[in-house]
């Protein structure tokens, strides 16, 4: 009896000391598998002198979960350094096009701010949308432009893809937007 009781309030025992070392937050099922596999082999040499069986001994705070790691915080950028960019649309309709078919739009924006812009990284959300992009300064004043390709190919149906621009303005990211309506020769 003593046995199937060890056996059915050790689990609990962890669930419970795992709900209060959390600051009472729940307890997901990795950090109980891993408590339980930390009760298990603590006990597996332990056996009560009175009989063979397998005595399941309370553990300390359980040490077995594991802190979350800290989110990193996104990169500071120097409020002195940074700049507007106006772009004239932010989105565009290619319309119908037939699978396969590859087509683009220009992009263009101004630097609208006092201070040079600058344009670190532009990625499509996936490799059939390709952006091109100035890598030099853009003066205050100035004009420049984004081309971005998109690739139809194994597409079929409406297309919606977003093309993430990182530049030294508040915010640090503007999106831009292209459809299309992918029309495989087939369904002519």
């Amino acid at each position: 009896m003593q046995k199937k009781m060890n056996l059915i309030l050790g689990p609990i025992l962890v669930m419970c000391l795992g709900f209060w070392s959390c600051g009472g937050d729940s307890v997901d099922a990795d950090d109980l598998e891993k408590a339980n596999a930390n009760v298990s082999s603590s006990n597996a040499n332990a056996t009560d002198p009175n009989s063979n069986s397998t005595v399941i001994k309370p553990t300390e705070k359980p040490s077995a979960f594991p802190q979350k790691a800290p989110q990193p915080e996104a990169p500071k950028i120097d409020p002195s350094k940074l700049t507007e960019m106006t772009f004239q649309e932010t989105s565009f309709d290619f319309g119908s096009i037939q699978e396969g078919e590859k087509v683009n739009h220009t992009f263009k924006f101004k630097n609208t701010g006092n201070k040079p812009l600058l344009i670190n990284n532009a990625k499509g959300s996936c490799g059939c949308t390709v952006p091109k992009w100035p890598r030099e300064p853009i003066p205050p004043g100035e004009e420049g432009s984004i081309k971005v390709e998109f690739n139809s190919a194994n597409k079929k149906g409406r297309q919606n893809k977003l093309v993430t621009i990182t530049a030294n303005t508040d915010p640090v990211e503007t999106k831009l937007t292209i459809y299309s309506e992918v029309i495989r020769l087939d369904e002519k």
